[in-house]
C-alpha cells in the first residue's frame, strides 16, 4: 500500500488511474469487423456483376435487332427491284386461269415465279426469327395478302406440277401473320384501286409487245 511522507496510508485508487472495463465487447467488435467488410465487398461485387450482365444483355439485344433490320433492308432492296415489281403488278392486273397462265410468255411467268419465291423467302426468314415482324408487316402486310390471293391460280399450278409438296409454305405463313394483325381487312379496301392501277401500268407494255 502506498504511503504519504508522514506515513499515512493512501487508497489504491488515488495512485492507479481508473480505466473503463471493455473486456470481451471490444474484442468481439474487432472480430466482427473483418467479416462485415468481407460481406460488404461481396455484395458490392455481386451488384456490379449484375449491372454488367444487364448492360451486356441490352447491348446484345440492340445488336440483334440492328442485325435483323439490316437483313430486312437487304431483302427490301430485292423486293422493290423492277423485276419483282413487274411480277406483283402482273398478278394484280387480272384474274388468271390455267389458260391465261399458259398464254403468258416465259419471261412474264418468270417474273411471277420470282415474286412468289421472294415472298416465300421473306416468310421463311420471319418464321425463323431473322426479321422483325413489325417491320415486315408494316411495309408488306397488305400487299402480302393481295398478292397471295391473286396468285392462287399460279400456286395451284405449281402444286399440280410437284405432287405432295405444298407450294410456297412460308409465303402462306407470312399471309397468316398479316391476317392475324388485321391487315387483311385493309387489303379488301385497297384491292380494287390497286388492281385498276396495275392494269393502267401494264397496258402500255402489253401494247408495245403486240406492236413488236
Amino acid at each position: 500500500m502506498a504511503t504519504k511522507d508522514d506515513g499515512d496510508a493512501l487508497p489504491l485508487t488515488s495512485v492507479v488511474p481508473q480505466v473503463a472495463y471493455e473486456g470481451p465487447r471490444k474484442w468481439q467488435a474487432a472480430r466482427r469487423s473483418p467479416h462485415r467488410e468481407t460481406a460488404r465487398l461481396a455484395i458490392t461485387s455481386t451488384v456490379i456483376s449484375l449491372i454488367a450482365v444487364g448492360i451486356s444483355a441490352i447491348v446484345f439485344a440492340e445488336g440483334r435487332t440492328r442485325h435483323k433490320r439490316d437483313m430486312f433492308l437487304r431483302i427490301q432492296e430485292t423486293m422493290i427491284s423492277e423485276e419483282s415489281y413487274r411480277g406483283r403488278q402482273l398478278l394484280l392486273s387480272q384474274a388468271f386461269t390455267e389458260k391465261s397462265i399458259n398464254d403468258l410468255d416465259h419471261s412474264r411467268r418468270a417474273e411471277v415465279s420470282r415474286t412468289l419465291a421472294l415472298f416465300d423467302t421473306m416468310g421463311m426468314y420471319l418464321d425463323r426469327g431473322y426479321l422483325v415482324e413489325d417491320d415486315v408487316l408494316t411495309m408488306w402486310g397488305t400487299r402480302v395478302v393481295r398478292v397471295w390471293n391473286a396468285a392462287q391460280p399460279f400456286i395451284r399450278r405449281r402444286e399440280r406440277q410437284t405432287p405432295g409438296i405444298r407450294a410456297y409454305p412460308y409465303f402462306q405463313h407470312l399471309v397468316e401473320r398479316a391476317q392475324k394483325s388485321g391487315l387483311d381487312a385493309l387489303d379488301r379496301e385497297l384491292s380494287t384501286s390497286d388492281r385498276l392501277g396495275a392494269i393502267g401500268l401494264l397496258a402500255p407494255r402489253a401494247s408495245n409487245s403486240r406492236n413488236s
